[in-house]
């Protein structure tokens, strides 16, 4: 049992910050300043009342109960919480310690009475700041979690739609247990706390394991609470990047396709941005410009695409300024050559487009072309042989006309013989005459020839092999393919190959020129029996059929 000594506890009470007071008989005996200073009453106001009469009212049993507990031993440390009436109304939380003592020979009780009300106010601040935080938190459309050494404290409501896991589940769970395996958990753990110690967040991508056995794709941030102790505790939210990662492998492939197609392709490509600056070039475009891609990008287009006039060989206008001007499709004019790098001329045919993004402004622009100069070659030799073809017109007529004179002058010679006699000197003349004009009509007969085309030579041969090396050679250079059926026991012909050969070209080189943009030719070779149930205009026999198929466009309808 306390007993004040009178001198020594009250200078205690007196100094005290805390609130000290003496109750006995229900009455305050013994107060000091700081509990007027809490109470807002003077001392003598105080002593003049009964201490429960501070307490506001429904506080007051609560307060009884817990003092005489205190007194009677019941709580370890005797401390209790309540709520006080101070003279101007306002309400004050009191933390209380009451001892029961002898005052002046009798019992009485001893209490420290302090003011928390600022502590209970913070208090009341924090537990709605931490509701704030925690509705927040679990209204996030990512998920997080709170983690004490990778176990996981506390998840949001978007965390356990992710995993699938409860929120009681999440409680205390591994975050090793979310991991695709142990290897993963592992990896991330030494990346990201690596990084923690560097920055005041990370990030990482990881793959992740639902509750239902299912994968995903993560990104994960994590921010520690404490910079020092990263470990102890971290935030750390997750996000779904599947559908990204979905995106970037189809993109991924797309573009890998795109450059397969280009680097395939029989035309010469090449990219260029906004400013006709080349982004890419494909193997044909390197080959024919003389420039490897690794130093064509970044160069304007007109230092590697030099272009000149085939006439007046002064520089011919950029098609890619052209297109980027005008936004249109353009194609090169006539006569246009490509000069390589290293001086090579090439006869060109190509065509500019825009690139455009998806709101239609222009990106930049793609360049494909092709070498034709093989093609020029043989519209020359074209040219040629239509001028070959005039000519043997010219003569034919010439010739056609020249056999009919002779031909009345022989009738003439002939008439004229009959009419000398055998032995006359006249005769003799006569028939040295008629011999040099039936020279004369051999050599029309050999211009009539010529103007149709030569009688036929014919000889046996495998048309087969005759089929390959004509279509081989029409194509050479060309970006058409050809492809040949040709029947194991073709039978041997007996033809003119240059007449047949000069068809089977004509055919070839039509079907190429209406595939500008490429294609296939697709020859077969059959042998066949021509019957009168056939109804063909032919006699009936063996024959040889040669069926030349393209994929061009056709003759347009009507």
């Amino acid at each position: 049992m306390f007993k004040p000594k009178d001198n020594l506890f009250k200078c205690l009470v007196n100094i005290s910050q805390l609130g000290i007071y003496i109750m006995q008989d229900k009455r305050f005996r013994v107060v000091n300043p700081e509990m007027t200073k809490i109470t807002g009453y003077s001392k003598e106001e105080l002593m003049r009342m009964v201490p429960m009469e501070l307490v506001i009212p429904e506080d007051r049993k609560r307060v009884r109960e817990q003092a005489l507990k205190a007194l009677k031993g019941e709580r370890e440390d005797g401390a209790y919480e309540f709520r006080v009436k101070a003279k101007d109304g306002t309400i004050k939380w009191i933390l209380e310690k009451v001892i029961p003592i002898q005052f002046h020979g009798r019992p009485a009780t001893l209490s420290n009475f302090m003011d928390i009300t600022r502590q209970k106010e913070i208090e009341q601040e924090l537990i709605k700041t931490n509701e704030i935080l925690q509705a927040t938190l679990s209204a996030s459309p990512v998920g997080i979690v709170l983690a004490e050494n990778r176990v996981i404290r506390w998840a949001n409501n978007e965390m356990s739609r992710l995993f699938g896991y409860s929120l009681e589940e999440f409680r205390n769970l591994p975050a090793r247990q979310l991991y695709v395996s142990d290897e993963e958990y592992e990896r991330v753990g030494n990346i990201i706390y690596e990084m923690l110690k560097k920055a005041d967040s990370a990030e990482m991508e990881a793959r992740f394991k639902k509750k239902d056995g299912s994968l995903f794709w993560g990104l994960i941030r994590m921010s520690p609470f404490n910079p020092d102790l990263s470990k102890k505790g971290v935030i750390t939210a997750i996000f779904d990047i599947s559908q990204r990662k979905g995106l970037e492998k189809d993109l991924f492939e797309e573009k890998e396709l795109v450059n397969i197609t280009l680097r395939s392709i029989g035309d010469g490509v090449i990219c260029t941005d906004e400013k006709g600056n080349i982004t890419l070039m494909n193997r044909v475009a390197e080959e024919l410009t003389g420039w490897k891609e690794k130093e064509a990008i970044g160069k304007p287009i007109s230092r590697v695409f030099h272009i000149i006039n085939e006439i007046t060989r002064e520089s011919v206008e950029d098609p890619v300024e052209k297109v980027l001007n005008t936004g249109a499709v353009v194609g090169l004019a006539n006569h246009t050559i490509l000069v390589s790098k290293d001086g090579r001329e090439r006869y060109l045919a190509d065509s500019g487009a825009p690139i455009r993004d998806n709101v239609g402004n222009i990106r930049g622009v793609v360049l494909v072309f092709r070498d034709i100069t093989e093609n020029r070659a043989l519209e020359r030799e074209m040219q040629r042989l239509e001028k070959l073809e005039a000519i043997g017109t010219l003569a034919g007529g010439i010739a056609h006309d020249f056999n009919n004179m002779l031909m009345g002058i022989i009738g003439n010679i002939s008439l004229a013989k009959m009419e000398s006699d055998s032995h006359d000197i006249v005769r003799n003349r006569l028939e040295d005459a008629e011999r040099i004009l039936i020279q004369a009509k051999n050599l029309a007969q050999q211009l009539l020839t010529f103007s149709k085309g030569g009688t036929p030579i014919k000889k046996v041969v495998h048309v087969g092999d005759l089929i390959k090396e004509i279509a081989g050679f029409s194509l050479r250079g060309s970006n058409v393919g050809c492809t040949f059926e040709i029947a194991e026991e073709l039978w041997p012909a007996e033809i003119d190959e240059g007449q047949i050969g000069q068809v089977i070209s004509n055919i070839v080189i039509n079907a190429q020129q209406a595939m500008p943009a490429g294609g296939m030719i697709k020859i077969k070779a059959e042998n066949v029996e021509v019957s009168e149930m056939d109804h063909l205009p032919i006699k009936e026999g063996r024959y040889i059929r040669i069926s030349i198929q393209d994929t061009g466009i056709g003759i347009p309808q009507g």
